[in-house]
């Protein structure tokens, strides 16, 4: 497996495919070894999971996303193909009622990690204050990507390379601060599902 710089692959796609996720995971039926689910690069699967990890008492609400994405290539000669997956964060902040809203501020850190090697790729965004406003919808970090050869077949083995999660890193790498409020959310222990992390959950990475 090689791990290549993201370039403009990873930030065009990811938008592409996030619209098919209507805010929920869109995997196959398919499972592999201890019942994780399979991501089909072939298919253009991805992972999508939303959490709100806090609020304010004017009813604002700081929201962070862990993604999953996959692509293929299907246009390079040969008989086998490359294809990819990274990760992909989001944070953004909304009312009780699910409505968007400007964030005063955020910082974030993408992470990809696979069981082999743990963490092996990050990346930081931010906006507000002296980094310009926020988006009125949703702040991306987008990781490199990790190619895959489609010669290798699809190993399930739960220690593998094979075997990925992504993150919204936390222990203060994530911070959102809601408007009107100005109170500051930050991604640990108290409200992430992975330890201080906000995780996709384990998926096996497959053509």
């Amino acid at each position: 497996m090689r791990k290549r710089a993201l370039f403009h692959l990873a930030t065009v796609l990811a938008g592409i495919a996030l619209t098919f996720t209507a805010g929920m995971a869109t995997a196959s039926a398919d499972t592999g070894t201890g019942g994780l689910p399979i991501l089909h690069a072939s298919e253009y699967q991805v992972a999508h999971k939303c959490s709100v990890i806090g609020s304010d008492n004017l009813g604002n609400q700081a929201v962070v996303c862990a993604d999953l994405e996959t692509e293929a290539t299907w246009d390079i000669p040969g008989p086998t193909y490359p294809y990819y997956v990274w990760a992909q964060a989001e944070a953004y902040c909304q009312t009780t009622a699910g409505v968007a809203e400007q964030c005063a501020n955020i910082g974030m850190d993408a992470g990809y990690a696979n069981q082999a090697d743990g963490l092996t790729a990050a990346q930081l965004n931010g906006c507000g204050h002296a980094a310009g406003d926020c988006p009125k919808t949703r702040l991306y970090a987008v990781t490199d990507y990790w190619e895959f050869d489609s010669s290798w077949g699809c190993s399930t083995d739960p220690g593998s390379e094979f075997d990925v999660w992504g993150l919204v890193v936390g222990s203060g790498f994530t911070q959102i601060e809601l408007p009107g409020s100005d109170k500051t959310i930050t991604l640990g222990t108290s409200n992430a599902n992975d330890g201080p992390n906000e995780s996709t959950g384990h998926y096996y990475i497959c053509f």
